[in-house]
């Protein structure tokens, strides 16, 4: 006999016999929109297309195309994938040199905001507002 849930719903008690397997019903798919995002607000960050494909799919369907199981690889075929890909490692940023980094601090728009105004403000006999705006900028770097 069913019972009420939280939310006043119908649900069957754990005794009950079973009559019919439900499932859990799947957020309506937009064909329009891609599931995840390719774009992001910082474009430095990079997805997989691989990746992005991955999250799409079902669990079942991902474990089989990757060859795996849910209880993951034994310790033979661990070290035979790590062999023939490589380390299963997180890609790390290039550094940048000191000339590029210095190149893109000069060209923060609060930076020449902030030099143009020191500037200014020490032609203008104000060398106090002129030191202030000026360690703002130092503090930037």
């Amino acid at each position: 006999m069913p019972t009420p849930d939280v939310n006043g719903k119908a649900v069957a008690s754990a005794d009950a016999p079973r009559t019919a397997v439900s499932k859990v019903a799947a957020p309506p798919a937009h064909p329009d929109k891609p599931a995840i995002s390719t774009k992001t607000k910082n474009q430095n960050i990079r997805v997989s297309p691989a990746v992005l494909d991955a999250a799409r799919k079902d669990g079942e369907v991902l474990l089989r195309d990757l060859r795996t199981a849910a209880t993951g690889l034994t310790q033979a075929e661990a070290e035979e994938r790590a062999r023939t890909t490589g380390p299963n490692e997180v890609a790390q940023e290039k550094k940048q040199g000191w000339a590029l980094r210095l190149l893109k601090i000069i060209l923060n728009p609060l930076v020449i905001l902030l030099s143009t105004l020191s500037a200014i403000s020490f032609l203008t006999g104000d060398a106090r507002a002129g030191f202030v705006m000026a360690g703002m900028v130092v503090l930037s770097v």
